[in-house]
């Protein structure tokens, strides 16, 4: 049965992009992770969403990681583009090779250049995922293949290197492991499992840096297993993270990120002891840090226990199962009793859009009456929170069974009124440049569109203000997408399409799905009874009732 191998890539590849000589990160002064060129969403641009379902910081891998080099600067070195050092004809055979590499690099090379090279890999990795680009998704997944393909032959060299300093030989076996996560992540299960073994070997490395590098990678196979229902998963990821805390210092961040997500996967898969072990394994370790920053990241990655019971209800929900109605309001009343605080509230926020979408709204039902009886006379911040919550949940349920009747432009494609779709089912995500996550779902509509060609319509709201260069923005990601936005006058700017808060467009990706006759008949966060609501509209005869 082939393995999953997903989770430990993702880490591997979070922990391991950029990390500098000492395996440490100044949280101040980090710019953060990569970015695909999406401008950072302003949430003052937004109709006031809610934080999004889950439990809060619930991606710990989108922690600031550093994006500081393992080398020398390559301006100091007279350029160090990776792939301008590959040799055809191939003139260096790799020794265990994760896959098919076309091309190899030049031979001679010098471990100051092999260096220098390691350095700019995943800043050209980057580029050639996400810069204007004519190639399609897979040319550029292609590409970053063979950089990542090339990474490897650099690093494996480096290590090996007769004139290598031993600093240099470290970095090429740290740079070995990010070449071999890099095409685990993009779907070589070869270097998956070569990855696995790699870190086992380094992780007795003398070096500190190579064994916390490798400690972090077997944590994400730790996690992988414990996904997958390993019975002895949960044990052996507490003494992983045991073993880590013995060698990483009080100020690595990426400690800290896979530490965190060990632990709330622990909870979530109803492991409460060991998820708690670790949580204070985090406290203990890095809440007393030298780093001010990285004390305050410890206190918040370590979590709150009070999240923990209610967030498996939440993460059952999500998987289909049925939650007992009586047993939901217990959980939100005593959450809100024992910790009636702004996280809590804007956590319970989030959970309605996740139950609107899915198989029991009425547990969204439940939520929004005890808010509004807890709240409903409250001025401050968590009030303000709750009544915008249920003023967007009223602008979703009256669009329901209602056109789309705002004046349209044009965007992208030839659409700009929506009788130009009647007789097609239509797929309508609302999504923003300025709000990364909007643009999640729309390879899966686009899916669902091709699978039904003669059916279905997948037609883009867009959200930015009006002055925005929206087309530009699409050339230069590479974004086909039919797409309208609001028709303002030519004198007329706002900040944000009304739309936005006329739909009651909350903090998760949200799809307006309209039937052939252009009646809006739901409305989705998230990907939750999308395929089985396309499926049913499709199949509806006009005039039968829609669902």
């Amino acid at each position: 049965m082939p393995r999953s191998f997903a989770a430990a890539a993702l880490l591997g590849l979070a922990i391991l992009a950029g990390c500098n000589s000492s395996s440490e990160t100044d949280v101040a002064d980090s710019d953060g992770q990569p970015t695909p060129p999406l401008p950072q969403e302003d949430e003052s641009d937004f109709a006031g969403r809610p934080s999004p379902t889950g439990q809060p910081n619930n991606n710990p891998v989108a922690a600031p990681i550093s994006d500081t080099a393992m080398a020398p600067s390559p301006t100091k070195q007279g350029g160090g583009d990776l792939l301008d050092q590959l040799a055809e004809p191939p003139e260096l055979e790799l020794a265990t090779p994760p896959s098919q590499a076309t091309e190899q690099l030049k031979a001679n090379l010098s471990p100051d250049r092999l260096a220098v090279l390691l350095a700019t890999a995943d800043r050209e990795m980057e580029m050639a995922l996400t810069m204007q680009s004519d190639a399609s998704q897979q040319e550029r997944l292609a590409q970053a293949k063979k950089i990542a393909d090339a990474k490897l032959q650099a690093a494996r060299r480096l290590a090996s290197h007769p004139d290598a300093t031993p600093e240099q030989m470290t970095l090429g076996k740290r740079a070995e492991l990010q070449g071999l996560s890099h095409l685990a992540q993009l779907g070589d299960l070869r270097s998956a499992e070569l990855l696995e073994d790699l870190a086992s070997e380094y992780v007795r490395s003398e070096s500190d840096d190579l064994k916390v590098d490798s400690q972090l990678v077997l944590i994400g196979f730790g996690l992988e297993r414990l996904q997958n229902g390993d019975e002895q998963a949960a044990d052996d990821l507490v003494q992983l993270n045991r073993e880590l805390i013995e060698i990483t210092s009080d100020r690595n961040v990426m400690a800290i990120v896979a530490m965190a997500q060990a632990r709330q996967w622990l909870a979530k898969l109803d492991h409460p002891a060991e998820s708690d072990e670790v949580r204070r394994m985090i406290l203990d370790k890095f809440g007393a840090s030298s780093d001010p920053n990285v004390s305050a990241m410890a206190a918040q990655y370590a979590g709150n226990v009070k999240f923990d019971a209610i967030d498996q209800l939440v993460a059952k929900a999500i998987e289909g199962q049925t939650i007992n109605p009586t047993r939901w309001r217990e959980a939100v009343e005593t959450l809100l009793r024992e910790a009636p605080d702004l996280l809590s509230v804007r956590y319970l926020c989030g959970t309605t859009l996740q139950f609107e979408s899915g198989n029991q709204p009425e547990l969204a039902d439940i939520t929004y009456e005890i808010l509004e009886q807890r709240f409903a006379d409250d001025t401050s911040a968590m009030g303000q929170d709750v009544q915008l919550a249920l003023e967007l949940r009223d602008a979703r349920a009256e669009k329901i069974g209602q056109p789309i009747d705002v004046p349209l432009r044009s965007i992208y494609g030839t659409v700009d009124r929506m009788e130009q779709l009647q007789g097609q089912v239509v797929l309508m995500p609302f999504w923003s440049t300025r709000f990364q996550d909007s643009l999640q779902l729309i390879p899966t509509l686009q899916k669902l569109e091709s699978e039904f060609p003669d059916d279905v319509s997948v037609v883009g709201m867009n959200l930015d203000p009006s002055d925005d260069d929206v087309r530009g923005w699409m050339a230069q990601a590479g974004l086909e997408l039919p797409t309208v936005a609001l028709q303002q006058n030519a004198d007329e700017s706002v900040k944000v399409s009304p739309v936005a808060r006329q739909f009651g467009m909350g903090g998760r990706p949200m799809t307006v799905i309209l039937d052939r006759q252009g009646i809006v008949r739901k409305i989705l966060f998230g990907d939750q009874n999308l395929r089985a609501t396309v499926e049913a509209l499709v199949q509806a005869d006009a005039g039968e009732d829609n669902p």
